[in-house]
């Protein structure tokens, strides 16, 4: 039986705090997919082709190459990349 192997021998993860005042312009590149949860405050995403809103305690999902995207608002974030 071959030694398993943890999540962190496979995918590289780097997670920030992201404070948004305003409008941010983010990029979700070809290399990994992304996601965010609103600690405090609210923020909208835009992308291309759509618009929503998110609260204290909401999480969105970027697919890679999901390209710019912004987020407008005032609030406190924890931004994953995977």
């Amino acid at each position: 039986v071959a030694p398993s192997r943890g999540l962190g021998d496979v995918y590289k993860e780097a997670v920030y705090e992201l404070d948004v005042d305003g409008t941010s312009h983010l990029t979700a590149g070809e290399d990994s997919f992304q996601s965010f949860t609103v600690l405090d405050g609210s923020v909208t995403l835009r992308t291309a082709n759509s618009e929503l809103t998110f609260q204290k305690g909401e999480t969105s999902f970027l697919p890679a190459g999901l390209g710019a995207y912004t987020l407008t608002g005032k609030a406190r974030l924890v931004l994953s990349k995977i």
